[in-house]
């Protein structure tokens, strides 16, 4: 029987939860100061600063380097990802447009 990779809700708020809470037993405070000299964490390739949520997590792991790539990202750069290393798991979120009486999803441009 094949299982969905496809997280809920609720386990994505439970893991990010347990996430904080170790964090904070470990005297990290991860929504103090976010940011270290002026460079938010961003992915590597698109350049794009993390928000929200991810941004918290990411800061709180205090690496020395912003900069962060999916295992797909590294693959396509030629890559590889060492066994035995550690992923930090972050949410993917987006808004969308759905039409009233439909419930059709509908674009920004439409929505405007």
């Amino acid at each position: 029987m094949k299982t969905s990779k496809k997280k809920t809700t609720g386990d994505i708020a439970e893991m990010v939860t347990a996430m904080i809470i170790a964090k904070l037993e470990e005297g990290v405070i991860p929504w103090k100061k976010p940011w270290r000299n002026g460079v938010l964490p961003q992915n590597f390739l698109t350049k794009k600063t993390y928000r929200g949520i991810n941004l918290l997590i990411l800061h709180s792991f205090g690496h020395e380097l912003p900069y962060y790539l999916t295992f797909k990202q590294v693959q396509s750069l030629g890559g590889k990802v060492r066994k035995g290393a550690t992923s930090i798991p972050i949410t993917y979120w987006k808004y969308y447009y759905k039409l009233k009486g439909s419930g059709k999803r509908i674009s920004d441009i439409e929505a405007m």
